[in-house]
């Protein structure tokens, strides 16, 4: 008898630390939804239920936290997305914040910056700060940018990273080369002052 209550006590004991363990690792990071709608509207909370409609809700609420994880569905076109910054150094979608942004997959998760490259006036996204920034599963392209037509990450200091997996960087052009006066921003993605990752992904013209 004593042996099987020894028994049982360790395992409610185990289950418990279990229990905690799992609610830690689930406080870890936030999940966050988009759901592309082609429309200057914005809805949604952001939920799985009910998620926003535009990339740029999730940048600005004040819930989105630095680890959390954004979760995009859809082909997102910025000129719907009245939150983008259509020109200068920080044009496009600006991110401040240390996030991921995960797609279904490249060839259904695409965010564009206008249905046409030649019609672009922005990039479509702008990283600053010494943030941590990963795009997976998804399609960054039609964007124009000063530089960087896709992906400028302006970082901060070396602890900016910038991690892409399983992704598509194409059809995206540097407009000109004010900026570093290099000849060398990079149309697809321009990294200055961080590291960056590149796995499994097509960088192109």
């Amino acid at each position: 008898m004593n042996r099987e209550k020894k028994w049982r006590t360790g395992m409610k004991k185990f289950y418990v630390a279990l229990i905690l363990a799992m609610s830690i690792f689930s406080f870890g990071a936030e999940n966050w939804y988009v759901v592309a709608v082609n429309s200057i509207i914005q809805t949604g909370d952001g939920s799985y239920g009910n998620p926003w409609s535009h990339i740029s809700q999730a940048l600005t609420d004040g819930r989105v936290i630095n680890g959390d994880i954004i979760h995009l569905s859809g082909t997102f076109t910025l000129t719907f997305d009245t939150g983008v910054v259509p020109y200068g150094e920080k044009s496009g979608l600006n991110v401040t914040k240390s996030l991921s942004f995960v797609g279904d997959s490249a060839e259904s998760t695409i965010i564009q910056a206008n249905i046409l490259p030649e019609v672009s006036t922005n990039r479509v996204f702008y990283i600053g700060g010494g943030i941590q920034v990963t795009f997976e599963n998804l399609t960054i392209k039609n964007g124009q940018g000063d530089p960087g037509g896709g992906i400028f990450a302006n970082f901060s200091n070396i602890s900016g990273k910038l991690t892409i997996k399983n992704c598509k960087i194409t059809n995206n052009n540097q407009y000109n080369d004010t900026h570093f006066n290099t000849g060398y921003g990079g149309g697809g993605i321009c990294v200055y002052g961080g590291n960056i990752v590149i796995d499994k992904s097509v960088n192109q013209r």
